[in-house]
């Protein structure tokens, strides 16, 4: 028997591209942009967080709960038939608000009395992030 065929490989599920063993995973991914944690999904939760410090759990869960049906409200009014791409919950899903649909969050924010006490919990994220889907 030749050398080869007795060599044991030490991680059988890793493949082996030239020198590097790439997880299982990543080959079953393809080749994907990489996530930046804090670039990417950091802001995604933070901005839940910062409304919870500032307000408390119960006061805060009230308003974020607030601010997410007022979002998918103001979806449903514009296009009731469209599917919604993505939870508000994430910071992201504000990104699919068109220009009239921000206006029109931003007023039933302000009639509601939360535009300000938001727009002051997310102002470290959007001074932080220029493309921070929440910047009204």
């Amino acid at each position: 028997m030749s050398k080869k065929s007795k060599k044991k490989r030490i991680f059988p599920e890793y493949k082996q591209q030239g020198k590097k063993l790439v997880h299982p995973f990543k080959c079953l991914a393809g080749d994907r942009r990489s996530v930046g944690y804090v670039d990417d999904l950091l802001p995604e939760l933070v901005w839940v967080a910062l409304l919870l410090e500032k307000f408390g759990y119960k006061s805060g869960l009230g308003r974020l709960q607030k601010i997410v049906q007022i979002g998918y409200e103001v979806l449903d009014e514009s296009n009731p038939s469209v599917n919604k791409g993505g939870s508000l919950v994430l910071s992201t899903g504000f990104s699919q608000f068109t220009e009239s649909q921000k206006e029109i969050f931003v007023a039933r924010l302000r009639v509601e009395g939360l535009l300000d006490s938001v727009q002051n919990c997310l102002a470290p994220l959007t001074l932080l992030y220029d493309a921070f889907p929440m910047r009204f």
